[in-house]
């Protein structure tokens, strides 16, 4: 009975190992993801409303805790822009000081978020002008290429 013992925990230590070992070969992004409601936020093209920083900062804090734990049990999380500790740091300050309610930050963007919301038609608009524009600038300037090399 007391060899079973020995071998269940022989079995769990080198497992607990294998696994750590595992996680530590997995991009630590994609592994601290939980949702993708992270990443859709990250390409958000306009100013999000309260509620969003709010739904945002659970998932930022869920991911950056997992980030902090991945960097501690596998020594580093290379590959990423997190790689230094002095980055990841100020990534951590960063969300802190954006989800703090009471931080002069997070005061400041609620209390202007109604003007910067009501400015994402407007930003909308002009990107869809100034995307027009430059479309049309390089149709002129392949047209120009195409007659300068064949103007018959």
């Amino acid at each position: 009975m007391w060899i079973f013992g020995v071998l269940l925990w022989c079995q769990l230590f080198v497992c607990g190992i294998k696994a750590e070992e595992h996680i530590c070969l997995e991009n630590p992004i994609t592994l601290c993801q939980e949702d993708d409601f992270l990443l859709r936020f990250l390409f958000l093209e306009r100013f999000p409303t309260e509620r969003e920083i709010k739904e945002m900062c659970q998932s930022a804090v869920v991911f950056i805790n997992c980030l902090r734990e991945y960097k501690e049990n596998c020594g580093s999380v290379e590959g990423t822009t997190l790689s230094s500790t002095e980055t990841f740091v100020k990534m951590q300050n960063v969300i802190t000081e954006v989800c703090n309610e009471n931080s002069s930050l997070y005061e400041v963007y609620v209390t202007n978020v109604d003007c910067l919301v009501a400015l994402n038609d407007k930003l909308s608009t002009c990107e869809d002008k100034a995307r027009s524009v430059f479309v049309a600038y390089q149709e002129f300037q392949s047209k120009a290429v195409r007659e300068r090399d064949d103007p018959y």
